[in-house]
């Protein structure tokens, strides 16, 4: 939302003609933006006349975060710094174009952070919720056959194979990984559809849960095995685990 200038603001002001952006001013924020991890193709910029002066709006609009200025006195700005979930306050001791292009870079590494960090507390209860559902799927628990049983383990090797050529793995995610493998694989020839099914999602879960692996592997794996195996007991889809 932009900010309406005050009576005295304008006042103060107005002993300025402050007209548009010139080019070079455009393309030093635009320079300040590519410098941030923001793409610039992502961001607008729109100017607003406000007799005497001009304030500028840039835009993430992905995120819908802003970063508003406008003169006020002198060559100072009166800068509104607004991040979507993040941090959002009002200053005016920018002096020149120079520092207000380092708050705008400043403000796109935050606006990049802060829309590619996923809210855990959110996913965890999705992933816990989800645990719960599948408990209560229409699930036969009848046990696998000995076929099927052997498909199971192929198709778990295959999984574990594919994972480590797709992804950089460091050891110890490796062997979290061979670990569930292993546990999945086994239950098959003890547990009925329904409660297999239960304890593979579930420990998929509790690989990201533990930081065992990160949100893409274990997202990886919940589709392979979706696409692999569940059609032998049915089921629907997990959730997209901090996606």
């Amino acid at each position: 939302m932009l900010t309406v200038l005050s009576h005295s603001e304008i006042s103060a002001a107005s002993t300025l003609t402050v007209m548009a952006l010139t080019r070079i001013e455009r393309n030093q924020i635009y320079e300040a933006i590519a410098a941030s991890n923001l793409d610039p193709a992502e961001c607008s910029i729109n100017q607003y006349d406000l007799e005497p002066v001009t304030k500028v709006e840039i835009r993430h609009n992905n995120s819908g975060s802003t970063f508003e200025f406008h003169p006020i006195t002198g060559m100072s700005y009166r800068v509104t710094y607004n991040v979507i979930d993040g941090h959002n306050y009002t200053y005016d001791t920018v002096r020149n174009i120079k520092d207000l292009t380092l708050n705008i870079r400043r403000w796109g590494n935050e606006v990049k952070l802060t829309a590619e960090t996923p809210d855990l507390w959110a996913e965890l209860w999705r992933s816990r919720q989800f645990v719960v559902d599948i408990m209560w799927a229409d699930t036969s628990n009848t046990p696998f056959t000995k076929d099927e049983q052997s498909r199971i383990a192929v198709q778990l090797e295959a999984f574990t194979e594919h994972v480590k050529e797709r992804f950089d793995l460091n050891s110890e995610q490796t062997a979290h990984i061979e670990e569930w493998r292993d546990e999945v694989t086994e239950s098959s020839e003890r547990l009925g559809r329904k409660d297999w099914k239960l304890l593979a999602y579930g420990t998929i879960v509790n690989l990201v849960v533990t930081d065992a692996v990160t949100p893409e592997v274990a997202r990886h794996i919940f589709i392979m095995l979706i696409q692999g195996i569940v059609h032998l007991i049915g089921g629907s889809e997990p959730p997209q685990i901090l996606a």
